[in-house]
């Protein structure tokens, strides 16, 4: 049995065709949930749907109530986040399916996603500390701020993550995770999807106020990741 746990208690890669494309399809879900829970807040605050493409949304009215819409997006991002912390537990030592799963909950959330975009000075915290604290610290202040908060957020998580995986491969393997599902991202979606929307393709409204080709590029992820989505336990296998 101590053997058997220590088997189990560290992870390695286990990358095939088939968890390869559940987590690309974990990926883009979970962006697209991250922004219908910006615009379904909006939507219930303002009565009605605001533009959006891809990764940019908007809203349909004003008012203090409407920070709520910003909070909404990354408050999910970091839910999900959290999920997967809790399935590399402990609790989960001797089941390294659901700590695979939580590894790929972890990383398809797209943590870098969130630094990045405070340190460039954008993002949905950074927005929210303008609105809460603007009146009382400058430009400057409230970046830094978004920088350590957000960081302080994800950094329990990413930690834990780094220690599931085998000391061995450890370095590549939560670099890759952490850096390639938000490039892949950037190019497939922020900038290819965009790309064919502003092109003109299926951009009418569509449902929840999504354009059509959101709507469209949205089911065949979803249907792709209940097809697939039991693969994300082989994403990590116990190491030997």
């Amino acid at each position: 049995m101590e053997s058997a746990q220590k088997i189990a208690s560290t992870l390695k890669p286990n990358l095939t065709l088939k968890n390869t494309v559940a987590f690309t399809s974990l990926l883009f879900v979970l962006h697209e949930l991250h922004e219908i829970a910006h615009t379904a807040v909006g939507r219930i605050i303002c009565g009605c749907w605001g533009e959006r493409n891809f990764n940019t949304w908007g809203l349909c009215c004003e008012g203090d109530l409407t920070i709520l819409a910003s909070i909404a997006g990354p408050l999910f991002t970091y839910i999900m986040i959290y999920i997967g912390y809790y399935l590399l537990s402990k609790k989960y030592e001797n089941l390294p399916g659901k700590k695979s799963l939580g590894f790929a909950l972890v990383f398809g959330s797209m943590p870098f996603a969130r630094i990045f975009t405070a340190m460039i000075g954008g993002g949905d915290e950074l927005m929210e500390l303008e609105f809460f604290l603007g009146d009382y610290l400058g430009d400057n202040a409230l970046w830094a701020l978004a920088i350590v908060m957000v960081t302080a957020i994800l950094v329990p998580a990413l930690i834990r993550a780094w220690k599931s995986i085998a000391s061995s491969q450890r370095l590549w393997t939560f670099t890759g995770f952490l850096l390639l599902p938000f490039i892949f991202d950037v190019l497939v979606v922020i900038i290819g999807m965009n790309k064919v929307y502003q092109a003109g393709v299926l951009d009418q409204t569509g449902l929840l106020g999504s354009p059509v080709i959101v709507n469209l590029w949205t089911l065949l992820w979803v249907s792709v990741l209940i097809v697939t989505g039991k693969e994300l336990k082989t994403l990590m296998v116990p190491a030997e």
